[in-house]
């Protein structure tokens, strides 16, 4: 009797194992469909990266379930053992197809520290420390992460929203600061949001930067610059209104009542943005005296790009006439297209003997599978950087699609922060 209850309740949790490795299965089944084939994704598009969060744990369930089935196969005869056997290669195949991205982030890790080499040199990592009692990731990707989110105190922050900077006649330019505890001073980031230089708005940065940053010592802006799609906007600003009006933020923080109340160090700052924001980021970074009245009160130390536009006439989503509807160009550019060139970043670079005494260093993140701005964008500021002998560490994310680091819980954000955080030290070292 004790033997067929063993063998009962082990059947049992064979079954209970079977039943759960068929859903883990089914659970990757579209993801991979995303990667493999059609990119037919239920999650939304960046399924390599969804997937590369869930390899980690895949690989091995894949690989146990396998072997506990296997150590049942040979007792079983029939129906059961045809359902183990395929059990067992649908282990193998599972296994096999996540391998590749449960070794993206040790991939993207091991670029990532040897592009850190090649502008700071081999004992980079030496000028770089976890703050006390400040978040850090000690790895590109933890897995408890995932589980259980990034490790945010949310009392070590405070944010205040909808605070007017700038008034250009009817549209009023507004911020978002997450201000740390304490009495600082503390180094700035300011955030540029994406949109395609016409969407979105001041919030619809990643939150979770805001307040990750924030919560590390950092003051973090996430300000509005005159896209049509910003709240109470009542048109859309040019380029060059555009880049005005990012500059008028820094005359803003840099008044010392303004500097005092929002714990600046105006000799510690940064300047961060995604996509369209990414863009003018990195036209800051490298010309931000060129094309702008930027205060040289507010001293950029670094500026981060993820998958942001660096050359306007090559980008293909785009056309003179867009430009010109939109009302990011006057009638200029329909008859000469190279007029964007002023705004392109790596106009600067590829110019000889262009002066870039105001390029500070630049961390650009680009995932290569990005469908809305071609990795080659950044590929190509990349080399004209390394060709000036700029500092700039490319990050380029394999199978990664746009805004790859939404979720802040998987591998696209994590590996953002990871290098972040250690770009920002770099820079202030």
């Amino acid at each position: 009797m004790h033997d067929r209850d063993a063998s009962i309740a082990r059947q049992v949790i064979l079954s209970i194992l079977l039943v759960l490795f068929i859903a883990c299965i089914g659970f990757m089944a579209w993801p991979l469909t995303g990667l493999y084939g059609s990119r037919l994704d239920w999650w939304g598009g960046n399924s390599a990266i969804r997937a590369t969060s869930y390899a980690v744990f895949m690989t091995p369930a894949g690989a146990i379930g396998a072997v506990v089935v296997a150590h049942f196969l040979f007792t079983r005869k029939g129906v059961v053992r045809g359902f183990q056997i395929a059990a067992v290669a649908a282990g193998a195949v599972l296994t096999s197809a996540c391998l590749p991205y449960f070794a993206i982030p040790v991939q993207v890790g091991q670029a990532a520290r040897q592009e850190f080499s090649t502008s700071w040199g081999t004992g980079w990592e030496n000028l770089v420390r976890a703050p006390a009692g400040s978040p850090w990731l000690a790895d590109p990707y933890n897995l408890g992460i995932y589980y259980t989110g990034l490790p945010i105190n949310k009392d070590g922050f405070t944010k205040i929203v909808d605070v007017p900077f700038l008034t250009v006649d009817n549209d009023t330019f507004k911020f978002d600061a997450y201000v740390p505890a304490g009495t600082g001073p503390f180094p700035a980031i300011i955030f540029i949001h994406g949109g395609g230089w016409c969407g979105l708005d001041k919030d619809s940065m990643m939150t979770y930067q805001g307040e990750y940053f924030a919560d590390a010592g950092y003051v973090v802006f996430s300000i509005q610059y005159g896209a049509i799609g910003e709240r109470n906007r009542t048109r859309q600003h040019g380029m060059q209104e555009i880049m005005d009006n990012i500059a008028s933020f820094s005359d803003w923080i840099a008044t010392p009542a303004n500097t005092a109340a929002y714990k600046v160090d105006l000799g510690r700052c940064f300047v961060n943005g995604l996509s369209a924001g990414g863009h003018l980021s990195a036209l800051v970074s490298i010309a931000r005296y060129n094309v702008s009245a930027w205060n040289p009160a507010v001293n950029l130390l670094g500026g981060v790009d993820f998958y942001g536009i660096t050359d306007i006439r090559h980008w293909n989503k785009i056309s003179q006439s867009w430009l010109h509807d939109t009302g990011l160009f006057n009638d200029s550019v329909l008859s000469d297209f190279t007029v964007v060139d002023r705004y392109s970043p790596i106009s600067y670079l590829q110019t000889p003997g262009s002066d870039l005494s105001e390029a500070i260093p630049m961390l650009i993140l680009h995932g290569d599978a990005d469908s809305v701005v071609d990795v080659n964008q950044s590929r190509a500021f990349d080399a004209s950087s390394d060709a000036r002998g700029l500092k700039c560490v490319y990050i380029e994310i394999p199978r990664a699609e746009h805004v790859f680091e939404a979720n802040s819980r998987e591998a696209g954000a994590q590996i953002s922060l990871w290098a972040m955080e250690r770009f920002f030290q770099l820079c202030m070292a």
